[in-house]
């Protein structure tokens, strides 16, 4: 998900990149060619299971360092219950104080059918792969010092 400007308000979401048939070995290449194509970008990538090859190979292999790193120097954003649960109330937050601008269809529907599920929250029907990138993207601005995105 690529927003305008994270120094501007509202946040504008302005595109997004949507694929579930890369094979994970090109997947770091790809995110990198889009993050310098949009000005060096800064990479929010959720380093669980998967995804920690795909940071480990961006990190150390292609050198992209314009990523997130956490306090204990960890790359990528560890998903756990408490940074889905902190993500979620600043997203909820964000998006009601229209401090976050959505502009993408596919975004709005998988919101519509992102709900609380057992003790927590998840898509009802279908996937929630791009608000779970807006829960994490509000839990690392929270995290970095930006309240309100």
């Amino acid at each position: 998900m690529l927003f305008r400007s994270v120094d501007s308000y509202p946040l504008e979401q302005v595109g997004i990149w949507r694929e579930n048939n890369v094979a994970l070995t090109l997947f770091p290449y790809i995110i990198e060619k889009i993050a310098y194509k949009f000005n060096e970008a800064y990479l929010i990538v959720e380093s669980n299971s998967i995804g920690k090859l795909v940071t480990d190979k961006l990190w150390n292999e292609l050198e992209y360092t314009n990523m997130y790193v956490d306090i204990k120097g960890n790359i990528g954003l560890r998903q756990t219950t408490s940074t889905k649960k902190i993500g979620i109330t600043k997203l909820v937050e964000n998006l009601k104080s229209s401090a976050l601008k959505i502009n993408d269809f596919n975004t709005i529907k998988e919101m519509s059918n992102f709900n609380k599920l057992k003790n927590s929250y998840a898509a009802s029907s279908g996937h929630d792969d791009i608000v779970m990138t807006l829960v994490n993207f509000s839990f690392v601005m929270n995290k970095i010092g930006r309240a309100h995105v």
